[in-house]
């Protein structure tokens, strides 16, 4: 069943990659860019951080196999655990904002990423993720390991073209 969401999230997300691709221009959609990710709130140094995708990439990669309501059959995504990412900037709070590019935003529990194995994924089936195809980062939880947060609470809170993160 897909959720609710879907076909706005959708939407905005067609709208905003067309916006970023009329910006970028000559860029090649098919070629990771090293897009800037901003990290605010309660981190290391309190000040905002200017994250690469370079320097996300550094961060050691998991990989997660699971069925999502917005592809076919079983997907298979690579990235940090957002819980690296947060430690790696000194993150201490409660509460994680995520914004992507479109505007939509959910706040998920800190406690989240240490319960579940949620990814950062900036990459599905072997292909690197581009504004055009939900990227350049995507919040991934791992539905089919753990079936209770199969729901539409959690597929909410699968934020993809991630552009901000505010620890609160």
């Amino acid at each position: 069943m897909k959720p609710v969401l879907t076909h706005r999230r959708r939407l905005l997300a067609g709208a905003a990659a067309s916006a970023v691709a009329a910006l970028v221009g000559s860029a090649r959609a098919s070629e990771p860019a090293d897009e800037i990710v901003l990290f605010e709130g309660k981190t290391r140094d309190a000040a905002p951080r200017r994250l690469a995708m370079s320097e996300i990439r550094k961060l050691p990669r998991a990989t997660l196999i699971t069925h999502t309501p917005w592809f076919d059959g079983a997907t298979r995504f690579e990235g940090p655990l957002a819980r690296d990412l947060i430690a790696y900037v000194g993150g201490h709070g409660d509460t994680l904002s995520i914004e992507g590019l479109d505007g939509y935003a959910i706040k998920a529990p800190v406690a989240d990423f240490d319960t579940y194995d949620a990814r950062l994924a900036y990459r599905i089936d072997g292909r690197d993720l581009t504004v055009e195809t939900k990227g350049p980062l995507m919040l991934i939880y791992p539905f089919d390991t753990t079936p209770a947060i199969a729901n539409e609470g959690f597929y909410a809170r699968c934020v993809w073209q991630i552009a901000k993160f505010d620890i609160e």
